[in-house]
């Protein structure tokens, strides 16, 4: 089984796609039997239960409990050529024979895991949970949708792009992702670096959601919008651990990730890179609104009824660029969490931008 070193190679300026289960991305370690089983991967850090042997095949993040073949047959043909895999799943239900398109995708050296089968939909994380810690209750969704899963420059597979976090430096890099078209939803600051990437290239958007960007500077009449600016700009100063920032953040931003007790490595990876801020900090940037409002692709703005100051910035937002406006409860801050509700909620408006 290859290494990571072997499978992923970055590149600056050119797109190389390579056959890459997350399986192979760290050793596993097996805790439950089958049906139900839970994997520690060394790549996340984090302990998850995988889907039931009993009637689909596990995901490509479940992260292990398969073997995989090269199939000769065909190839990825994106932008180059990658051997298509076949995962076999072995357990007591017996086997899971499926083929899948799993590849990882860089651009710009910015990095994507791609997941599924249909038109494709790129996934935009926000601070501090990257990549799939953001977006593993949306893997349903590739039985229909071909999820790109970015993980953002200054994160996990693209920390060496930047620093820390930077919605400037991530627009263009998440508008090349697009390729010939490509559906963008975007989650928190991950939203804000979605709204650049779309102006950069509107021509590639099939439709824009984004989900409770903190851009404060849309609801300078909210006291609650400018209160949380304020808190963050604050903690963004705190000379503190990780652990405390990140606990005060969660507070701050109303998430609802579980920060108690021993905080696992990705969760302090991602504080880190919060810290790193660049100068694109959120609510400072002059948003391209007007762009987005006469851009002819469909748009919807998702918040989760937690918090006056991020409803009061979705509310301008979704007027401002002429949005659908949703609410997804359940999950706070992190909408995407919200798993099932907020599918539903982004497949039937993806599906009604398909039909346009």
């Amino acid at each position: 089984m290859p290494t990571t070193a072997q499978m992923w190679h970055p590149v600056a300026t050119s797109v190389q796609l390579i056959a890459a289960p997350v399986a192979a991305r760290g050793s596993l370690e097996r805790k439950n039997p089958p049906i139900w089983r839970a994997f520690t991967s060394t790549a996340t850090g984090i302990r998850t239960p995988v889907s039931a042997v009993r009637g689909r095949c596990p995901s490509p993040l479940d992260d292990g409990g398969a073997d995989w073949r090269e199939d000769s047959k065909g190839t990825l043909g994106v932008a180059g050529a990658a051997t298509h895999r076949r995962r076999v799943w072995r357990g007591a239900a017996g086997a899971c024979d499926a083929p899948e398109a799993v590849a990882s995708l860089v651009v710009a050296g910015l990095f994507a895991q791609r997941i599924g089968t249909g038109p494709p939909v790129v996934l935009v994380h926000g601070a501090v949970q990257f990549g799939e810690l953001t977006w593993r209750g949306q893997l349903p969704l590739a039985e229909r949708w071909e999820l790109h899963v970015v993980e953002r420059a200054g994160y996990g597979r693209s920390r060496h792009v930047h620093d820390g976090e930077d919605a400037v430096v991530d627009g263009p890099l998440i508008a090349d992702l697009l390729g010939d078209g490509a559906h963008l939803v975007g989650q928190s600051s991950g939203a804000i670096a979605s709204i650049l990437a779309a102006a950069h290239r509107p021509e590639a958007v099939r439709s824009l959601t984004l989900s409770e960007p903190p851009a404060f500077q849309l609801a300078p009449d909210s006291p609650a919008a400018q209160q949380m600016q304020r808190e963050l700009e604050a903690l963004l100063d705190l000379d503190t651990d990780d652990a405390t920032v990140l606990r005060r953040f969660v507070e701050i931003v109303g998430s609802n990730a579980d920060v108690s007790g021993e905080l696992p490595p990705p969760l302090l990876e991602g504080v880190r890179a919060l810290r790193a801020y660049g100068e694109g900090i959120p609510w400072t940037l002059d948003l391209p609104l007007d762009a987005l409002a006469a851009a002819p692709f469909p748009k919807l703005v998702i918040s989760g009824d937690h918090s006056p100051a991020l409803e009061a910035v979705c509310d301008v937002l979704a007027e401002r660029i002429g949005a659908e406006r949703a609410h997804v409860i359940g999950a706070k801050h992190t909408t995407p969490h919200a798993g099932a509700a907020f599918n539903a909620r982004l497949e039937a408006f993806l599906s009604a931008a398909e039909r346009t």
